[in-house]
């Protein structure tokens, strides 16, 4: 598939080409070969810049065949830019000048009615395009491409210009979305650049309020002291309540203990006494929350 840049210096080669506006439409606007040998004028409305795809011309062997479009889904209109209204305007008015200067030569000349048509007026065979469009991309030195392929192109650009794939497909005529969002929505590299930068964007862009918020964390945590247990708490029935020495007595007392070797025996017994407080603590509370369950009052 060629790149924007490819296209363009085709579409410049091919500017004088009696077949411009062909190339043109199929190349932007996504036309089938056999949907471009088959448009007629009637079917064009220059003034609302809308196409209508309502029959095609197709090949069984030399033998040309004309019908209805592919499918349903091919049956469609679709919009034409201000430019493709200009460069159709503009290959009518070539069309009617040659058809004219035919006919004062002598030559036979039809109006067919057909939007592209040979030097007699009659439309063009849909094989006779294959042909056409190798011998220009050859003499104008571009990589080689199928007719097919400037249809996938088309459809490639709108995506890329911001079509999202419903337009696309009705565009096309695709009968479902799968279609040509597998097969001929191809990612161009610039726009794969442009997709790898806007994500590390997003990224770095998310990690700044990320910074900012742990930041602020970190100055809470440093500001606020860890909160102090209550004095008040309420103590177990049957242990007595820890004595808290003042500073001074305290102190003295660090100072005795510290010329006096430690008794292991002491505080062994101390813990064991901590623990027998607690267990007599939680059996009274237990037995408290069932003598309430069980008198009248609870009930």
């Amino acid at each position: 598939m060629w790149t924007p840049a490819q296209l363009a210096a085709f579409l410049d080669y091919v500017r004088d080409d009696t077949l411009f506006a062909l190339w043109w439409l199929i190349a932007l606007r996504g036309l089938r070969r056999g949907e471009a040998a088959g448009l007629r004028w009637t079917d064009v409305d220059l003034h609302a810049g809308q196409l209508s795809v309502v029959r095609q011309r197709t090949t069984a062997g030399y033998d040309v065949h004309e019908g209805p479009p592919k499918s349903a889904a091919s049956r469609r209109s679709v919009a034409l830019d201000q430019h493709t209204v200009r460069v159709l305007r503009q290959h009518r008015e070539r069309q009617r000048q040659r058809r004219q200067a035919r006919a004062d030569a002598g030559k036979v000349s039809h109006d067919s009615g057909y939007v592209f048509t040979g030097p007699d007026g009659l439309p063009i065979h849909p094989g006779y395009l294959t042909q056409r469009l190798r011998l220009l991309v050859n003499r104008a030195g571009l990589p080689p491409i199928r007719l097919h392929d400037l249809r996938h192109g088309a459809a490639t650009l709108a995506h890329a210009a911001g079509a999202d794939l419903k337009t696309v497909q009705d565009q096309l005529g695709h009968a479902t979305i799968h279609l040509t969002a597998d097969t001929y929505t191809s990612v161009l590299p610039e726009t794969q650049r442009q997709a790898a930068e806007a994500t590390a964007r997003l990224v770095l862009d998310a990690g700044l309020p990320g910074d900012e918020i742990r930041r602020q964390v970190s100055n809470l945590r440093a500001e606020s002291p860890e909160p102090a247990l209550c004095a008040n708490t309420p103590t177990a029935r049957g242990c007595r309540g820890r004595w808290r020495p003042s500073r001074a007595t305290n102190s003295a007392r660090i100072r005795r203990a510290s010329k006096r070797p430690i008794d292991r025996d002491t505080e062994r017994s101390d813990r064991r006494t901590a623990a027998l407080c607690a267990q007599a603590s939680l059996r009274h509370d237990v037995l408290g929350q069932r003598q309430g369950r069980d008198s009248p009052l609870g009930a």
